[in-house]
């Protein structure tokens, strides 16, 4: 199998609407979109412990995972989930 079609591959099992986690607990859950995050700092606008919500989980052509937040993009790691 070529690499390019391993990618895809992996890409199948993404969904722009909801993001599986695993929990301090070890339990996986699922988080629908909207779910919110915490801003880590502060970056493009967003103040450093801002929470906010995440409209999309979107993969960049880096193969990265991206936020949307307010049809931005952000990447991730610049945030915290925030969990009820």
């Amino acid at each position: 199998m070529a690499k390019k079609d391993k990618q895809l591959d992996k890409l199948m099992y993404c969904s722009s609407s909801k993001l599986m986690i695993v929990t301090e607990k070890n339990k996986l859950k699922e988080l629908y979109c909207p779910f919110y995050v915490r801003a880590k700092y502060s970056i493009m606008g967003l103040r450093k412990g801002q929470k906010i919500g995440v409209e999309a989980v979107k993969i960049d052509t880096n193969h990265k995972m991206v936020y949307v937040i307010m049809n931005r993009t952000f990447y991730y790691h610049h945030f915290e989930i925030v969990l009820n």
